[in-house]
């Protein structure tokens, strides 16, 4: 998983979102294409799919082709300014920092709501407002994730078809061929049997 964007206070682009979580990017990655992922959700990908191919375009892709990002997208990454996942934490920090940031926050010791809403801090709270937000946050990602589904299994489908008809012509065209190369050594066989038959002309038979 990644950054949710609401961490960001600077606009992310979009090739800087996991096409798998739909988050920006943590601990990116990039296959041969370019296409940018979490490498924890790339490698989960390669788990879960037997068929080895990239999640974006579906084309061929192995772990093997799993790479670092070029300098230029991790440099925009890491100038990216970012505020603490804990909301009692006021400092901003840059994309680079904020792993080092996270694991020496002073507010990382706090506890969670003892009622299991999932919240986490020390600032007053409704607990079913928070899981209402969290509850339509979730159905959007959803919603987004099932689109993305919907439109792969569409080009997949297309491509099958495609690859189909491109089956089936070439099945009738080997047959025509057969069918051919059949007619042809036919008339190969009937030439060379014509040209082993005796003539049966008689040179002293007079034209009337």
């Amino acid at each position: 998983m990644g950054f949710s964007e609401e961490l960001f206070l600077d606009k992310v682009d979009d090739l800087f979102f996991c096409p798998i979580c739909l988050e920006v990017v943590k601990n990116p990655v990039q296959d041969k294409h370019e296409h940018l992922f979490c490498r924890t959700c790339i490698e989960s990908w390669f788990k879960c799919n037997t068929i080895r191919s990239c999640p974006v375009n579906r084309e061929q892709l192995s772990p093997n082709e799993i790479k670092k990002p070029g300098r230029i997208a991790l440099n925009i990454l890491s100038k990216l300014n970012m505020k603490c996942m804990y909301k009692e934490c006021t400092k901003i920090v840059s994309y680079e920092q904020f792993n080092e940031h996270f694991t020496k926050c002073e507010f990382r010791n706090m506890s969670f709501c003892p009622k299991g809403c999932g919240h986490y801090g020390i600032n007053m709270h409704d607990c079913l407002d928070f899981v209402l937000m969290k509850n339509y946050d979730l159905q959007d990602k959803i919603e987004t994730l099932v689109t993305n589904l919907y439109k792969i299994e569409k080009k997949c489908n297309e491509e099958i078809y495609q690859k189909m008809a491109i089956n089936r012509s070439l099945q009738f065209e080997n047959k025509r061929l057969k069918r051919e190369n059949l007619q042809l050594r036919k008339f190969s066989k009937f030439q060379t049997q014509t040209s082993k038959t005796p003539k049966s002309w008689n040179s002293s038979t007079k034209i009337a």
